[in-house]
């Protein structure tokens, strides 16, 4: 299990969330997403849970067949396009 905390802003490419993993994103933390050279740049079979910021730079791609994604906010913040 991986936290982003409050505060803390990540910033990674070419990611996976295996089965039975989860990424947590708090409120005020953020996980920002480049889009590189793989054709997915966030792969979620396991659990996503973004009570943060979640930003997928450019075109950016996430895909997950088996994904959990729990949205928890209470401000206006997108929903990313799972393929």
């Amino acid at each position: 299990m991986v936290t982003i905390p409050n505060g803390a802003s990540i910033s990674a490419d070419d990611v996976t969330i295996d089965a039975g993993g989860q990424i947590t994103i708090a409120s005020g933390g953020t996980l920002t997403i480049a889009n590189g050279a793989a054709a997915t740049d966030l792969t979620v079979n396991g659990y996503l849970k973004n009570t943060g910021t979640l930003t997928l730079s450019g075109t950016a791609t996430v895909s997950g067949s088996s994904a959990t994604y729990e949205h928890n906010l209470n401000a206006v913040n997108n929903i990313p396009a799972f393929t």
